[in-house]
């Protein structure tokens, strides 16, 4: 499984046009069949004796783990790659401390550059959109951003706000019939 790639591209609803995407990595990579399960930093490792252990923190650390598994240093390329992106899109995601980092810099990056556009890809967005009620619509997109920017440590601006698409995630790879 690769790290990432270029030139993919991606549908639109009616599958006439599509939007071509120049670079993106996959932040977890395929860690050659290893499972990742750890946290952001020390401070969440509530054992102290374990806190400054280098074998624990090197394995339960996901960016030391992740540095230690992976010999192409995905965390630095993803990072370059975000600093660099105009757009960000983001599927399967839980907005969990334990990826934290990555959080914290698109949210950086968000309110630091008026270009860039968020896209959140988010799968409760679905059963909203089905409903027949605006609201809920509105309610959800307002709940995305929102663990969002809790997430990534940040104080919401209007202006980032309004740069910060919520969308089913199912329309992020749209299939219009089986692939047979």
């Amino acid at each position: 499984m690769a790290a990432g790639g270029e030139n993919a591209n991606i549908g639109n609803l009616e599958g006439s046009t599509c939007s071509a995407i120049g670079k993106y990595v996959y932040a977890h990579d395929s860690l050659k069949d290893k499972i990742v399960c750890g946290v952001n930093d020390a401070s969440q490792i509530s054992n102290e004796a374990f806190r400054v252990k280098r074998l624990v923190t090197d394995n339960l650390i996901k960016g030391d783990m992740e540095a230690n598994v992976i010999a192409n240093d995905l965390d630095a390329r993803a990072r370059m790659i975000i600093d660099e992106a105009n757009v960000v899109a983001v599927f399967g995601m839980s907005f969990g401390k334990s990826d934290r980092r990555w959080w914290e810099q698109v949210g950086k990056k968000l309110l630091e550059h008026k270009e860039t556009i968020l896209v959140l890809f988010d799968y409760a967005m679905i059963a909203a959109e089905q409903g027949t009620e605006q609201i809920r619509l509105y309610q959800r997109d307002q709940a995305a951003k929102s663990t969002f920017a809790s997430a990534a440590g940040i104080e919401m601006t209007p202006d980032a706000e309004d740069r910060i698409i919520v969308a089913p995630s199912n329309l992020l790879f749209p299939i219009k019939r089986p692939v047979s």
